[in-house]
C-alpha cells in the first residue's frame, strides 16, 4: 500500500514536472517568436514604404534593390538588437529547466507547492529555489548556490518601485556575503518564510523598516 501512494506521488510529481518544462518551453518559444516577428515586422513597413518611394518618385536608373540596398544595413542592426536577446532568453529558461531536473523529489515537491501558492498566468522563473543542499537563486548570467549551513541570518524589507511595493530578501552568510532575492509578489516572500521555518534550521529572521 505505501509503495503504491509513494508510486503515485513520484507519478504526479513527474506530471507536473514534465507540465512546468512544457510551460516553460511555451514560454522561450512565445519570447522568441516576439522578438523574431518583431524586426521583421519593422523591415517588412520600412521596405513597403521603401517601395512605395520608389513607386511614387518612378526611378528608372535603378531597380528597385539597388535604390533599397541600404535596408540591408537596417536589417543588420535589427539583427544585432534582437538576436542576442533571444539566445539570452533561451539560455535562462534552458539554465532554469536544468535546474528543476537537478532538485529532489522533496524539494520538487516543495516547488510544487510554490507555484500553486504563488500567483502566476504561467510557467516562469522562479526568483528562488529551495533545494536539498541549499538555496538556489537563478541570476541573469549565473546561478548562486548557498548552502543552508552557511547562512547566518535573513532579513527582508519593503521597498517602493512607482506606484507598486515589492520585497527584498537579503541572505548574511557566515563569509561576510550578502545575496539578495527581489520580487513584487508578497505570496513569494510568505511562503520563503514558512518553507525555511518548515526546515527548523534556526536561522534568524529579521525585519527591516
Amino acid at each position: 500500500m505505501f509503495s503504491n501512494q509513494t508510486g503515485t506521488v513520484t507519478g504526479n510529481l513527474n506530471t507536473f514536472k514534465q507540465k512546468e518544462i512544457n510551460g516553460l518551453n511555451r514560454l522561450r518559444n512565445a519570447i522568441t517568436g516576439f522578438f523574431i516577428l518583431v524586426p521583421l515586422g519593422l523591415f517588412a513597413y520600412l521596405a513597403y514604404n521603401v517601395y512605395m518611394n520608389f513607386i511614387e518618385r518612378d526611378i528608372r536608373d535603378k531597380s528597385f534593390f539597388e535604390f533599397a540596398f541600404p535596408l540591408s544595413g537596417v536589417f543588420l542592426l535589427l539583427f544585432l538588437v534582437f538576436f542576442p536577446i533571444i539566445l539570452f532568453t533561451r539560455y535562462r529558461v534552458n539554465r532554469f529547466i536544468k535546474l528543476l531536473h537537478e532538485i529532489d523529489t522533496e524539494h520538487l515537491q516543495l516547488y510544487q507547492q510554490y507555484t500553486l501558492a504563488v500567483p502566476r498566468l504561467s510557467a516562469n522563473i522562479a526568483p528562488y529555489v529551495l533545494s536539498q543542499k541549499g538555496i538556489i537563486i537563478p541570476r541573469l548570467l549565473s546561478v548562486d548556490r548557498i548552502p543552508y549551513s552557511d547562512i547566518m541570518e535573513i532579513r527582508h524589507k519593503t521597498f517602493k518601485s512607482g506606484r507598486s511595493y515589492g520585497t527584498t530578501i537579503t541572505l548574511e552568510t557566515y563569509k561576510n556575503q550578502k545575496h539578495h532575492i527581489s520580487f513584487f509578489q508578497h505570496e513569494k516572500l510568505r511562503f520563503f518564510l514558512a518553507a525555511i521555518a518548515q526546515k527548523h534550521l534556526h536561522i534568524p529572521v529579521i525585519k527591516k523598516n
